[in-house]
Formats: structure tokens, sequence, C-alpha cells
């Protein structure tokens, strides 16, 4: 781009179109004989008025002053130079355009061609950066969604212990308490069983009355009431059967008791396990899409930074393209109104060098 802009610098020799000449009437000079310079004159003023070509017209001037001069070999040789040398020019001039616009041509379009690829590179970046950034922002909501989901599980957890642990309490002092009741119960069965049938309210089993024989028996005490002995109350038997579905009772919900410790300790279980692995699944998903959050966000910086750059590129390629077309525009004349200009100006100029010819000639 640097080179393309020295290269614009460097470019001289355009032609500019001429400065309009003021509309004089040229008229044609009248020699008793005739004189070739006044034919090429006239020849060359009328050319730089249908071309308004400067140089034509300073060349006919001074082909002009050369009038006074008498016609010889020499003042032919000068004028032929002259007319040589504007040929030359026109032709070097016309030699210079041509390769100041084609260099314009391929500059422009090399130029062109830059800009659309940046302009596509630029929208391609745009297209990345938008993706990466909708997905980091998805991401990152997923992450969020994963923390509040452990923190959740945390607490829940957290709860089920303390519930687990108040349950474990309440069924521990259940056991306890129907443990107990039962021994107490027992013992009170047993003794009251051992009173009604010491005094034969209740009747003995078969091995009892087995061990009581072999024992010595202590003397009963006597009664007051008519030389009877006490045998109980009535119901006696009643009451031991009451207690015995009281120590029933007691024994069932022990036994709900553990039933109920064992079902809730593996509910628990259960659910603990179930909620550590949820819980270690979102953990080790945060880790994922943090590590892949990481490198994309490591890969979206690049391109902001690659769209930085090509967003410079494409201004600098814009505004040397702005700059190419003054250079290669031409002003207020076309490229080909400008070499019709000059070709007709060298055919002048040609004209007159066989004007000169002929008149060598003769």
């Amino acid at each position: 781009m640097k080179e393309a802009s020295e290269i614009l610098s460097k470019v001289t020799g355009v032609r500019k179109p001429a400065d309009k000449l003021d509309e004089v009437a040229y008229s044609f000079l009248q020699l008793t004989h005739p004189d070739p310079r006044a034919k090429i004159v006239n020849l060359l003023r009328q050319a730089a008025t249908k071309t308004k070509g400067k140089d034509l017209s300073k060349l006919a001037d001074k082909i002009a002053a050369l009038a006074g001069q008498a016609q010889s070999p020499g003042v032919f040789d000068e004028i032929k130079n002259m007319v040589e040398k504007m040929v030359f020019h026109l032709m070097s001039e016309q030699k210079d355009e041509d390769d100041h616009k084609n260099w314009c041509e391929k500059e422009t379009a090399k130029t062109e061609k830059m800009k659309t690829e940046k302009e596509t590179k630029k929208e391609a970046l745009q297209a990345s950066i938008d993706l990466l950034t909708a997905t980091i922002a998805t991401l990152d909501d997923e992450i969020k969604e994963n923390t509040k989901d452990v923190a959740e599980l945390d607490a829940a957890m957290e709860t089920a212990t303390e519930d687990r642990n108040a349950e474990r309490v309440e069924n521990t002092a259940t056991i306890k308490d129907a443990q107990e009741a039962q021994t107490a119960v027992s013992n009170a069965i047993a003794v009251l069983e051992d009173f009604y049938k010491g005094v034969g309210g209740v009747p003995k089993e078969d091995w009892e009355g087995f061990i009581q024989a072999k024992k010595e028996d202590p003397p009963m005490p006597t009664t007051s009431f008519e030389g009877t002995s006490y045998s109980g109350t009535e119901g006696g038997t009643g009451v031991i059967d009451l207690l015995r579905d009281v120590a029933t009772d007691f024994a069932s919900m022990e036994a709900q008791a553990r039933s109920d410790e064992t079902a809730q300790q593996q509910e628990y279980d259960s659910w603990m396990t179930g909620s550590k692995e949820d819980r270690a699944a979102k953990v080790k998903d945060s880790e994922s899409k943090s590590a892949r959050k990481m490198t994309l966000e490591t890969k979206l910086e690049g391109k902001e930074t690659d769209y930085g750059h090509n967003t410079k590129e494409l201004e600098t390629t814009e505004k040397y393209l702005e700059e190419l077309q003054p250079a290669c525009d031409g002003g207020d004349s076309t490229y080909e109104d400008r070499k019709a200009a000059r070709t007709q100006e060298i055919e002048a100029l040609k004209s007159a060098e066989g004007i000169l010819e002929e008149a060598f000639e003769e």
C-alpha cells in the first residue's frame, strides 16, 4: 500500500486538460511566394484550436517567429526538429498516460478486491464473535444453574441428615421405652403368676408341681377365717392376661420402631446416594463447562483482536481507494478524449513534417 502511494505521488507528466484558449481568429499569411512555414503555422493553430493544445499553439508561435527569415534548409531543419520533438513529446506523454492508466486500473482492481476480501473477513469475524459470545453466555448461565442446584442439594442433604438423625433418636427412644415396658410388664406378670400359683388362684404347670414336691414347703399361715386357706381374688388370671396383652403391644411397638428405622435408613441412604451422584455430576459438568468457557474466551479475545486489525486494514484500504480516484480519474476530460486530442495533434505535426519534406524536395 505504501509503495503504491509512493508510485502515485511520483506519477507525473499526465497531461491535464489545457486551459481554454481565447478564441482568436487566425488568418493565412499572404505571401507573394507560398511559404511552407505559414502553411505549417496555420495548420498547427487550427489543430491547437480544435484540441485546445497549449503546447501546439506555442510551437506554432515559435515557427511563426521564424517567418521573417529566408527560406533555407537550416530554417527547415530547425522547424523539422521542433516538430519532431513535439511529436516525441506527445507520444511520450501518451505512453506515460497509458502506463498510468494501466497502473490505475490494476491498482484499483487489486484494491477493490482487497476491500471485498476484508469486508468478507470482517463479516466472518463478526459472525464468529457473535457465536462465541452467545455460546459463552449460555455456558455461563448453565454453570450458574449448576452452582444453584449444587447449593440446593447441599441444603437438602443437610436437612435430610438432620431429619434422619431426629428419626433415629425417636426410633431409638421408642425401642428403649418398649423394651423397658416389656421388661416391667414381664416382671409384673411373673410376680402375679408366682403369687396366684402360690395361693391356688392360678393352676401350676405339671413341672412346677414336681418341683414343689421336692421342696420343703414352709408352713402356711393360719387365718382367722374359719380355718379356710386364702386362694386369691377372683379375676387374677384376667389381670395377668391383660398384662400379657400389654406386653404384646409393647413388643409390636418395638418391632414397628425397628422396622421404621430400617425403612427410613434405607430410604435416606438411597436418596443420599442419588443426591451425591447428582451433585457430583453437576460439579463435573460445571468444571467441564468452565474449562470450555475459558478456551472460548481466549478464542474470542483472539477473534476480537483480528477484528480490530481487519477493521483498521479495511479503513486504510478504503482511504487508499478514495485517494486513487482523483489521481486516476483524469480531471474534467476523459482518457479517451485526451488520447483523441493527442492523436489529432500528432497527425497535424506529421502533416507539417510532410509539408516540410515537400518544400525541401522542391
